[in-house]
């Protein structure tokens, strides 16, 4: 811990100019810039390019993709036009995870293990470099750009997602400030709001979770809102629901930023500052949503979401099926003129679905606008699924409130429909993910099934 506290220290007095892989951070920020307002013709191009390249090095230096491209009737050579991107197999988390070291080419630039759990809860391993998460800032710094225009990698943020455990606030000199997401209270928050007014930076990073949280018992307590002005507020990491923002929005009135991205970095995108529908960035990858027969969906549809990593030469992600769902949108957004592929909306992972009686799913995004009175009195919540067609509802109530249990179960029963049986189930305890994240679904059913 000293020595991270001393690095940041000493990156934190020196100019950009000598922070690691800065050369890479700004090839980044110069491509995407030069790239921001190709026409279509000019982004297709781009985009074939990056794949052609990305497809000719990797059946050079993979054994697993040149054995699994060629089980599956693919070659490097069929690859003429963008338009044969579908020729390409799609490839699963499992294939890989399974021949991590076969798809992998740890061949320079020192590459490091990721591990992520998911939704699954069983481990991911697979191989990135400090160079690809620094290419990665640059995209997340042009994103957030767009609200606040000095926007560097030097730029301190105030962080509430996770990350620090033991003490409830940290000052980090190379990031900025750190606020614990777990066990928040209302004590905790006023630290919370000293510290923000004190170090006053121009970005607050949060899971929605954790800032719903913080809103909630500010709301219930009358504890007033920071005197310190965010330019942005950007959520990430997880999907945000109508009660979050509900609550966030009374304390909290500054832009937000909504981005979508994953661990495995095949896709990422967000808002402008006039249109919340996520603007796919083409120059991180090239982005597909397909149905559950592997055919691209068409506008206000919903698929999987489909990615290939433009930056990721260690563990090439081709065709990945991300087991994230979406909704597609425009091909272009009117309001920034950028060529980019809008999603309409994210809607979470395949576990974020529930089944009815007769086996049609929706997401949990459908019924979980809880910001009405009668849920007041309940602390924390969850829902869960074992059976089809029947749903849990896991509540904490808040300590020494009596619990309207016929009301709740009318407004859920009137949410969920006739497609569902509820059941309310009071509990003691609702924990968080090791990361500090709070899930809202916990799915016990093989969701591909019935997708």
């Amino acid at each position: 811990m000293f020595k991270d506290k001393l690095k940041g220290f000493v990156l934190d007095t020196l100019p950009e100019d000598f922070w690691p892989y800065q050369k890479d951070y700004l090839k980044v920020r110069k491509v995407i810039n030069d790239s921001n307002h190709f026409t279509k013709e000019q982004m297709v191009d781009f985009q074939f390019n990056r794949m052609k390249e990305l497809i000719d090095y990797t059946w050079k230096e993979s054994k697993g993709y040149r054995e699994y491209w060629s089980d599956n009737n693919f070659n490097p050579s069929d690859f003429k036009s963008l338009s044969d991107v579908v020729r390409i197999p799609f490839i699963s988390k499992e294939v890989i995870r399974d021949n991590i070291e076969l798809f992998s080419i740890k061949n320079s630039n020192k590459p490091y293990v990721v591990s992520t759990s998911g939704s699954t809860g069983k481990q991911f391993q697979f191989y990135q470099t400090k160079k690809i998460r620094a290419q990665d800032t640059a995209f997340v710094d042009d994103l957030w750009s767009h609200f606040y225009s000095k926007m560097s990698r030097k730029t301190k943020r105030t962080f509430l997602r996770g990350g620090i455990q033991k003490n409830s606030i940290q000052k980090d000199p190379f990031f900025g400030l750190r606020l614990s997401s777990r066990e928040i209270s209302a004590e905790l928050v006023f630290e919370f709001i000293n510290a923000i007014d004190k170090y006053k930076t121009p970005i607050f990073h949060v899971y929605p979770s954790s800032l719903y949280l913080m809103c909630k018992i500010m709301i219930e307590n009358g504890i007033n809102r920071p005197k310190h002005i965010f330019d942005v507020i950007c959520f990430g990491s997880e999907p945000i629901y109508e009660f979050q923002l509900s609550a966030i929005k009374k304390i909290f009135h500054e832009p937000l930023s909504f981005c979508y991205g994953n661990t495995e970095k095949v896709a990422f995108g967000g808002n402008c500052s006039h249109n919340d529908a996520y603007h796919m960035y083409p120059q991180y990858g090239y982005t597909e949503l397909v149905d559950s027969y592997g055919e691209p969906v068409s506008k206000g549809q919903r698929g999987e979401i489909v990615g290939t990593s433009f930056w990721n030469f260690q563990t090439p992600f081709i065709r990945y099926k991300t087991g994230d769902m979406a909704v597609l949108g425009d091909s272009e957004c009117k309001f920034c003129d950028k060529k980019y592929q809008l999603l309409s909306s994210i809607e979470g992972r395949m576990q974020e679905y529930v089944v009815s009686k007769s086996k049609s799913i929706m997401p949990i995004t459908y019924f979980s606008s809880i910001h009405d009175d009668t849920f007041e009195t309940i602390k924390q919540f969850r829902f869960q699924q074992k059976e089809i067609g029947v749903v849990d509802f896991l509540y904490l109530r808040k300590e020494n409130l009596e619990t309207d249990i016929s009301s709740i179960r009318q407004r859920l029963e009137f949410a969920l429909g006739n497609g569902y049986d509820l059941n309310l189930i009071e509990v003691e305890n609702i924990n968080l993910s090791k990361s500090g994240k709070m899930t809202y679904l916990d799915q016990f059913l093989d969701i591909n099934q019935f997708m």
